[in-house]
């Protein structure tokens, strides 16, 4: 697990989705998370570097400070404990959007909906502290795999934490999307017929569509 936690923060780092010791990455496993260090590029994490941490951020196993954003990740494993993986970046696009206090256009690229589902916009709060978690949490409660954060970034959440990191991923090709057809004339958005056969059928098979659906290749 610790080494699947590095090959995630490579891929983050490699595609720019986090800068210099920007983003965090966690996996909840019985009873504990591993989380990575503060202060650490997470393109130059090693496995010895992840620490273990409770679900009351009690320091078990590792050397140094877990991440600043600790509290973040306990309180999505806390308040929605269907999640085992929680991961915090900067995508540039995406954070742009955060940024500007909007987010994109549920419905303008269905594949993207399928599986993200509409993306929400938590409210503002300090980094690193308990108002932040808990700007959060009504949304994961409520089962949402990605959400922005207001002038921050981006946080998502999974059942492993590649499933995490693919959200993160598709999170930002959604946004760059987005912005690009917005100087392109806007962004087209589906009619309700066309909304209605999207959400109810699968575009291979008319099976219905899962928004947690990870594999789907349409």
């Amino acid at each position: 697990m610790r080494i699947a936690i590095c090959e995630i923060g490579r891929r983050m780092y490699d595609k720019s989705l986090v800068a210099a010791t920007d983003g965090n990455i966690s996996v909840r496993t019985d009873g504990n998370v591993l989380i990575t260090p503060s202060g650490v590029c997470k393109g130059d994490l090693t496995p010895d570097m992840i620490l273990k941490v409770g679900l009351n951020g009690e320091l078990r196993g590792g050397n140094g400070l877990p991440s600043s954003e600790m509290k973040l990740h306990l309180r999505v494993y806390t308040s929605a404990p269907q999640f085992k993986a929680v991961i915090h970046a900067h995508p540039p696009y995406a954070t742009a959007f955060a940024v500007a206090g909007a987010t994109f256009s549920p419905l303008s690229y269905p594949t993207s909906y399928a599986v993200l589902g509409e993306i929400p916009l938590a409210r503002y709060a300090v980094a690193s502290t308990d108002e932040l978690a808990s700007s959060i949490e009504p949304f994961v409660t409520a089962g949402k795999q990605a959400i922005l954060m207001e002038n921050h970034g981006a946080v998502t959440c999974g059942e492993s934490v590649r499933d995490a990191y693919y959200l993160m991923e598709r999170l930002e090709a959604h946004a760059k999307i987005d912005y690009l057809a917005k100087h392109l004339g806007g962004a087209r958005e589906l009619t309700e017929e066309e909304k209605k056969r999207f959400l109810k059928l699968d575009a291979h098979n008319d099976t219905p569509v899962s928004h947690h659906r990870l594999t789907a290749d349409y």
